[in-house]
């Protein structure tokens, strides 16, 4: 008998800190059952002060509006105490929801990685 994959063993989520930086990276499908855990992993960075955040997307195969939320939600946190995020490594479906959005202004994408190491 095989057993059925949940959705949330195909997500997770860690934070690196570097100097003044967080970078935050999920690992998997960022779906409406998984984005409760990198919205509170994001809060938590902030939470603890930090103002500039990295978001690395290298190992994100999936990512639907509620990720997006997430991400708007961080932004907008982000705004107010003057900080940015910088999306690293989107793929171009990613980048697409960023545009579609209207959030690629307020956030600043990084395609090669460099300004995760500050």
């Amino acid at each position: 008998m095989k057993l059925a994959t949940r959705a949330a063993d195909l997500f997770s989520v860690c934070v690196h800190y570097r100097s003044k930086r967080a970078i935050v990276v999920p690992v998997g499908e960022a779906d409406a059952a998984n984005t409760p855990e990198l919205g509170a992993m994001l809060d938590a960075v902030l939470d603890r002060g930090y103002r500039h955040v990295t978001l690395d997307l290298s190992g994100l195969t999936f990512m639907d509006a509620s990720g997006l939320t997430v991400v708007a939600r961080a932004v907008r946190r982000l705004q107010i105490t003057r900080g940015t995020l910088c999306v690293a490594h989107p793929s171009a479906r990613v980048r697409w929801l960023f545009d579609l959005s209207g959030l690629s202004p307020h956030i600043e994408i990084d395609t090669d990685g460099s300004t995760q190491i500050d």
